[in-house]
């Protein structure tokens, strides 16, 4: 009984694994798929001249053609603005802390106001009318005054127990309490706004009406 046939020679020096009378197919390589064109775009979706492709371009969110082919929203010229396209309409973004407004609502102006005055102070017209409270960064935001337990005094916002400004701008109080001298380690100043307290120097703890040093470790109480 002969083997089977693995392969067979065909030619000197050429192996085939099929058989010489087998039928041989016309194998053509698949052709290459384009897009197909088309002018019914989704909502939002349009073709525009310099398109790669149909219907490629969000007019509803592409800054360099929003709401139209070509209509592109201006460029930032500084740090506190910022242009975006939402709903087809360019829209102007300015910083959160308010240094700067857009006030007049006209994308190509930016942000025209600043947000540091008594006038637009961190918002549209918010006003500052009271000398003793101004516009001041507050807690990174703009604000009309300091904050409740503070004052404004001499261009910045001291705390109301300030011992030179107690309850008051300059009212500052005498360190002997304009009688006799104040127990060691300490002096008298200002609490509730009102001057008279005995106070610790430095970093002095009040211990049973006296001031004694304060241990490492020790929290600090006055």
């Amino acid at each position: 009984m002969s083997p089977t046939v693995i392969a067979e020679t065909i030619e000197a020096g050429t192996v085939s694994f099929t058989s010489p009378d087998a039928a041989t197919e016309d194998v053509t390589a698949p052709t290459q798929v384009t897009y197909c064109p088309s002018n019914k775009c989704p909502a939002g979706w349009t073709t525009c001249p310099n398109s790669r492709f149909p219907c490629d371009v969000n007019i509803l969110r592409d800054i360099d053609n929003c709401g139209a082919c070509g209509n592109a929203c201006p460029t930032s010229t500084s740090a506190t603005e910022g242009f975006s396209c939402i709903n087809g309409a360019c829209v102007v973004e300015c910083n959160v802390r308010g240094d700067a407004l857009d006030c007049d609502g006209l994308p190509d102006s930016g942000c025209e106001t600043m947000g540091i005055t008594n006038m637009n102070c961190g918002a549209c017209g918010k006003e500052c009318p009271d000398p003793a409270m101004p516009c001041l960064l507050r807690d990174g935001l703009y604000d009309c005054g300091c904050a409740v337990d503070e004052q404004f005094c001499n261009g910045t916002c001291v705390a109301r127990d300030d011992d030179n400004n107690c309850g008051a701008c300059g009212n500052q109080c005498p360190p002997n309490n304009d009688g006799g001298p104040a127990p060691d380690n300490a002096y008298y100043g200002c609490s509730g706004k009102q001057c008279g307290a005995l106070k610790c120097k430095g970093a002095e703890l009040w211990r049973l009406w006296h001031c004694v040093p304060r241990r490492p470790g020790m929290p600090r109480r006055s």
